[in-house]
Formats: structure tokens, sequence, C-alpha cells
């Protein structure tokens, strides 16, 4: 008898994600990793759709330089690592602010049959301001940024919205100088 023994795997990039705010006045400089990358072990179809292992660490009140040891965990349909720990030294410094105008507010989640409209044009773009290390946030541009509203729920009418900002270097934090927008859904 002849037995085939497949194991796919997989060479994806370990993703650190920050969570909450460091100490006022302090901004995350960098953050070093003892490893970058993982092959990951499991069912081909789960594989496929995998394009990271995300690393959350809590950084809230955070007032000074910190090496955390963690965990990598398996998503579903992993079995195994080729890495199961990680080190990371978070590294930080003095917060500066950095200005980006007219960022586009983007719907997201609007119901099938609707269509949205900014009932001005204050409510179509939007000021961010980006915290960050002045190394950090000179690197970023406006089209690392991204504004939205979440429309998911909402029906016909007007209304007021909260604008939500994220960007694509998450040692930087995100900040809409306009917290809500007013918008007017139409049935299609």
């Amino acid at each position: 008898i002849d037995v085939t023994i497949s194991s796919p795997s997989k060479q994806v990039p370990i993703k650190v994600i920050p969570k909450g705010e460091v100490s006022f006045g302090k901004a995350i400089s960098s953050i070093s990793q003892s490893e970058t990358k993982v092959t990951v072990y499991g069912d081909k179809k789960e594989l496929e759709n995998l394009t990271y292992i995300p690393v959350e660490i809590d950084v809230s009140d955070l007032k000074e330089n910190k090496e955390y040891k963690m965990e990598l965990e398996k998503p579903v349909g992993v079995r195994s690592l080729s890495v199961n720990n990680i080190t990371l030294k978070v590294t930080l410094d003095s917060v500066s602010n950095k200005d980006f105008e007219n960022i586009n507010i983007e719907s997201r989640n609007l119901p099938d049959g609707y269509a949205v409209q900014g009932v001005s044009e204050d409510s179509t773009k939007v000021t961010v301001t980006v915290k960050g290390v002045k190394s950090v946030i000179d690197n970023i541009s406006a089209s690392d940024i991204s504004a939205y509203i979440d429309l998911s729920g909402y029906t016909a009418g007007i209304h007021e919205v909260n604008i939500n900002v994220e960007g694509l270097e998450l040692k930087a934090q995100y900040v809409s100088k306009t917290t809500k927008v007013q918008v007017k859904i139409v049935k299609q």
C-alpha cells in the first residue's frame, strides 16, 4: 500500500498590533521582533486565506521601553507553527502631531438597494490628525489613511453617523477632527 502524507505549509509575516494608548506625551518609535515570519502547517483551504499571524500587545499607559514575550495563537485550520513564541521590544519617544486634510470619507456596509449622499461638502471629506513619533509620521502619506462610516443597519433618511479612521502604520494613532457626519440614504 502506498500512502502519501502531505502537510500543506505556507510562510506568512507576523503582524504586531498595538492596542491601547501609551502614556501621555509618548508614542511608539519602533517595535523590534525576534521573528518576522512563521511557517504555518494545516488545512490547504484555510492556508490560502491566511495572509499574516496577528500578535496583539497591550500598550495602554506604557511609560517606558518594554520587552514582551508573546505566544503565537494558531488560527483556525492551522495544525502547527514553525515558531510558537516571539520576543518584542517596544521603544517609545516624544509624540508629534501632523494633520492630513481632505481625506475622503468612504461608506461601508451600505445595505443593497440603497445609495448614500453627503448632506453638505463637509460630509464627504475630513481632516485627520496623526499622532506618533516624528520619524514615523513623516513617512505617512494621505493614501495610507482611511476615513469611513459604517452604514450597516441604516435605512432611507438623514442620519448622523460616527466617523472612523484607520491607517496602515500601526505605530501611529489616527483621530478625525470631525467625529460625526450627516448623510442622506436614499432607496435606489
